[in-house]
């Protein structure tokens, strides 16, 4: 009975490294994408610093703003969420 403990505890740790390793690869994956997304992130922020609210207060009241309007407001939107 104890040598039936022993080896399902010893299984459990061999799943445990194996869920490790998986883990460690994923995130080194996930650590390189991200490196790479951080300038256009940056770029973004640095951007967007530099529209004031008299230019939103326009664009707000737009009754119908062109289709490029709604694409370039749909992404600032989708940005700031993330901030």
């Amino acid at each position: 009975m104890v040598s039936d403990q022993n080896e399902a505890e010893e299984d459990k740790q061999r799943d445990i490294a194996c869920q490790s390793e998986v883990i460690a690869t994923r995130k080194e994956a996930g650590d390189r994408e991200l490196v790479k997304a951080e300038p256009a992130l940056k770029a973004s922020q640095a951007a967007v610093k530099g529209v004031k609210k008299s230019d939103l207060d326009e664009v707000r009241n737009i009754l119908r703003p062109t289709s490029n309007v709604k694409v370039t407001l749909e992404c600032v939107a989708t940005n700031n969420t993330s901030l």
